[in-house]
């Protein structure tokens, strides 16, 4: 195979392939849960007698908390992301209440939104858990402070959010869970990277000159290799390397 890269330039490009797949499937995950979030929450909410009108915002939220529930969930091992994703109903749940009571007050709204984008990033020093559950809990606060939820309200929110949980949690940990394969493909498609590159670097000291043509090739796929290292080195954690080599 090495051969055969090295031979044909075209097979090393066809090789070296786009190691964003794991980036791809976390997106269609997130979509997944989302769409499935907002169109059980409504048929929930239909089902039950609820006004389709009043039932959309509480879908809205359960969308986004089935969404963040994929997204936001960045802990090294696949208990602590559990753990985080069950932990995001509680704090998105506190998001809606505090937005609700503190409706009718911008000052405070805006210093308890202030307070939670702080926390989220100085907190991560103790562990990036806390980023997730004070990044959800602003955009619920955000959420409710706008629509000035009332008390009554609320229930059919906190409904909404645990059903986008539990769609986060399903997607996540249940139906989709072949992380450690994902990696040892995009790190197989950074050596074909790697390879092809290096190739390139020898074609040029080879030859006494390197043409423009050469210059901007090599200069794109060594920018394109430094982004498939971020890529991989995103998505490196304890669980999928244990898979991925054992010991």
């Amino acid at each position: 195979m090495k051969q055969l890269q090295t031979k044909h330039r075209w097979i090393g490009r066809l090789l070296a392939s786009d190691p964003g797949l794991i980036r791809f499937q976390k997106a269609g995950r997130a979509t997944l849960s989302l769409m499935a979030s907002v169109f059980t929450t409504l048929l929930l909410m239909q089902l039950t007698g609820s006004d389709a009108a009043l039932a959309l915002t509480p879908a809205i939220v359960s969308g986004m908390a089935g969404m963040l529930g994929i997204m936001i969930v960045m802990d090294d091992s696949k208990k602590g992301k559990m753990l985080t994703t069950g932990l995001l109903g509680f704090s998105a749940m506190a998001g809606v209440s505090i937005g609700s009571l503190l409706a009718e007050s911008t000052i405070f709204t805006d210093i308890s939104m202030a307070a939670l984008i702080f926390s989220s990033f100085y907190l991560t020093r103790f562990g990036v858990r806390y980023f997730s559950l004070c990044m959800i809990a602003f955009m619920t606060l955000y959420f409710s402070s706008i629509l000035h939820l009332s008390v009554s309200q609320l229930p059919s929110f906190y409904f909404g959010i645990w059903i986008g949980v539990g769609y986060a949690f399903l997607f996540n940990f249940i139906l989709f869970q072949n992380t450690g394969k994902n990696l040892k493909k995009s790190i197989r498609s950074f050596h074909f990277q790697s390879n092809f590159t290096f190739n390139l670097l020898i074609e040029g000291i080879q030859n006494e000159r390197m043409t423009t043509h050469q210059r901007e090739e090599l200069r794109r796929n060594v920018q394109k290799l430094r982004d498939y290292a971020v890529i991989v080195s995103e998505y490196i954690n304890e669980d999928d390397v244990q898979k991925f080599g054992p010991g």
